[in-house]
């Protein structure tokens, strides 16, 4: 019982206890891991930590690949335990711009790793878990309010796995919400994403209706709802998307048009 063993160990003196974790640590890699993230934890944040989680960030989507005929899936390289552990150690000792910079990178090859996986969604509650400590630390960051709104709209643009929730994330401005200015800098930085996307296969006219879908809620925000109508029309005969179109008309009352 847990009883038993804490009076075992309250006898025993401290080269004795250190005899046996480092035995224990020797022929078990979970306490040995455990063991490493105090002895981390305890020394804080180190450029050799930073480097650690860069090249966990970069590594997420790679798979250790079994040697059988199927290639049986032993799992990701990266340990997403103690990844998601450094990762708060990160934030709670105030690198937020480190954070924020790595989010996208961390947002894609999750998303890869999930796109290998089998599991039964244990990956994504780590990945979702590892990308509110990143979003945690962005009101925090030196990104200014609306680069704050554009950061997180482009990580909605790519976030195909629901790993955040962008209602969510929005609502964390609500306390100090961004300004009409702040939402016209999203509409400026949307537009010129959706001028250079001139592909016209399925997938960057899905992409090209989620830039608009968002560019329309940036343009009403930032006080601009005249130029709403103008490229939802625009974008009808660009992308078929007269669903959308046809609504917003129904909505200004507009019925003949519709």
């Amino acid at each position: 019982s847990d009883t038993s063993l804490q009076d075992f160990l309250a006898k025993q003196d401290k080269a004795k206890l250190e005899k046996l974790l480092i035995m224990f640590a020797q022929s078990n890699a979970s306490i040995r891991k455990a063991l490493e993230d105090q002895i981390q934890a305890s020394l804080g944040v180190t450029k050799a930590l930073i480097k650690q989680v860069q090249h966990d960030v970069n590594n997420l989507s790679n798979f250790d690949w079994g040697d059988g005929y199927y290639r049986d899936e032993s799992g990701p390289k990266v340990d997403l335990s103690r990844f998601k552990l450094r990762l708060k150690l990160m934030l709670d000792h105030s690198y937020y711009d480190d954070l924020v910079k790595m989010g996208q990178d961390i947002l894609k090859n999750g998303q890869g790793l999930i796109e290998q996986s089998h599991d039964e969604g244990e990956l994504s509650g780590e990945l979702q878990e590892c990308m509110e400590i990143v979003l945690s630390a962005l009101p925090y960051s030196g990104l200014s309010k609306a680069e704050q709104l554009i950061y997180l709209v482009e990580l909605d643009l790519i976030n195909t796995y629901d790993l955040i929730y962008i209602d969510k994330e929005l609502n964390n401005f609500w306390s100090d919400k961004p300004e009409a200015e702040d939402w016209h800098s999203l509409a400026k930085s949307l537009q010129q994403k959706l001028d250079q996307n001139t592909s016209k296969d399925f997938s960057s006219k899905y992409r090209r209706d989620q830039l608009t879908n968002w560019l329309k809620v940036a343009l009403e925000n930032s006080g601009q709802k005249g130029d709403v109508l103008r490229l939802l029309e625009e974008e009808a005969v660009k992308t078929q998307s007269y669903t959308r179109l046809v609504e917003e008309l129904i909505h200004r009352n507009k019925l003949s048009e519709a």
